[in-house]
């Protein structure tokens, strides 16, 4: 009996060995051929929940990434972070990051320099999600933004005109309209342009947020008031965030698929994305002076695109993304300082002018900077003769 038991115990200790190498040897395969999604995010930012892409990331990256707690002078200490006074601080500090993305041709210490030593110049500021930013361009100089700058000076023959990228990706009006009152109102721009839209459309139905909220509301909450061994083993092994995220993003598919296939549900979720998109958008505008006016513009998408060209979209949700933005459109049909550009790539070259569902290339960002420019020429023209009459006295 007793050789049998010896037996039995060695040859499960041999299956255990077996199993702990063979999980061993996937581990390092995972960690060799998958990886983790390392790209150079901003970590957890309080006032605007997010700075960036990063659903993915575990807690433990989270803290360490840019932008972190000790970026901005907090020390870990038993269950709280205390925060040092090094240096002063002022209301610009938590968004002046706004300015530090790939895209940005100025960063936020550029910004302020120039007006503070060319206070006749004509400063533009740009607020949006990751296509105002100019995701898909080659280059900071391929942006939008930068053909629209060197627009402006052409037509108005004058060097001093600027336009400063305080654009976010993944962001939604309501980070927008924060955006705008801690990173662009306080210094007091000449003008706003906000390029948005999409995010508002499409992540509260990809992700299963409210509207209106960052779309990683639902994996923080998740992530501070739910904390569990799965935790702790998805942000050590690599092979275990593999398939720990393959089944997040098979719940929010299934999420998605189960609130859009109920009438009820997704009329109430296109209303309140339409409020909410509105509301902010409202605001933007209303919040922009008569001599600091804030211009909208909403934005093209690729399934827009291809529809107008006869071809399927991509999304099978495209009826429902089309019925809320026809909520904007109605909205502000009056309004001059709403103007939907939604339809700018919608040729069968504006097609081809997409490196995704949403972002475009040199040639998409040539066109919708041509788009917008005589909408931001006008307000130029005005802004630039105020300032050269008010110098020449």
């Amino acid at each position: 009996m007793k050789d049998k038991v010896r037996d039995l115990a060695g040859k499960a200790f041999l299956v255990l060995i077996s199993i702990l190498l063979a999980l061993a040897v996937a581990e390092t395969a995972a960690r060799v051929l998958i990886g983790k999604n390392k790209t150079d995010r901003r970590s957890f930012e309080p006032y605007f929940a997010s700075g960036d892409v990063v659903f993915a990331r575990s807690r433990s990256e989270l803290v360490k990434a840019k932008g972190g707690p000790e970026s901005y002078g907090y020390t870990k200490s038993v269950g709280v972070y205390f925060h040092t006074p090094n240096t002063p601080a002022t209301v610009f500090d938590r968004s002046n990051f706004l300015f530090e993305h790939s895209h940005s041709r100025y960063d936020s210490h550029q910004v302020d320099e120039i007006a503070r030593s060319k206070p006749d110049s004509i400063r533009i500021f740009v607020v949006g999600g990751s296509a105002a930013q100019g995701l898909g361009a080659s280059g900071k100089d391929t942006t939008w933004h930068a053909i629209l700058e060197g627009k402006l000076r052409e037509a108005l023959n004058y060097k001093d005109i600027y336009v400063f990228n305080a654009a976010m990706g993944s962001f939604v009006t309501t980070q927008e309209r924060i955006g705008y009152d801690v990173a662009v109102a306080p210094r007091n721009p000449d003008l706003t342009l906000i390029l948005n839209g999409f995010n508002d459309l499409y992540l509260p139905v990809i992700f299963g947020t409210r509207p209106g909220d960052p779309y990683q509301t639902g994996l923080r909450y998740y992530q501070i008031l739910n904390p569990s061994t799965g935790s702790w083993l998805e942000e050590r092994s690599y092979l275990f965030h593999y398939f720990y995220y393959r089944l997040v993003y098979k719940k929010l598919t299934d999420n998605t698929n189960q609130t859009l296939s109920d009438t009820a549900t997704a009329a109430t979720l296109s209303e309140g994305i339409g409020n909410v998109y509105n509301e902010n958008v409202q605001y933007l505008i209303n919040r922009g002076a008569k001599d600091s006016p804030v211009l909208v513009f909403l934005q093209p998408w690729r399934d827009l695109a291809r529809v107008a060209n006869s071809h399927r979209p991509r999304s099978r949700h495209y009826g429902f993304y089309q019925n809320t933005s026809n909520r904007f459109r109605d909205r502000f049909k009056k309004e001059t300082r709403f103007v939907d550009i939604s339809s700018s790539l919608s040729s069968a070259e504006g097609e081809m002018c997409f490196v995704d569902y949403v972002h475009f290339n040199d040639t998409g960002h040539k066109i919708v900077a041509d788009v917008i420019f005589p909408h931001v020429l006008r307000e130029a023209e005005r802004i630039y003769s105020k300032k050269t009459t008010s110098s020449s006295r």
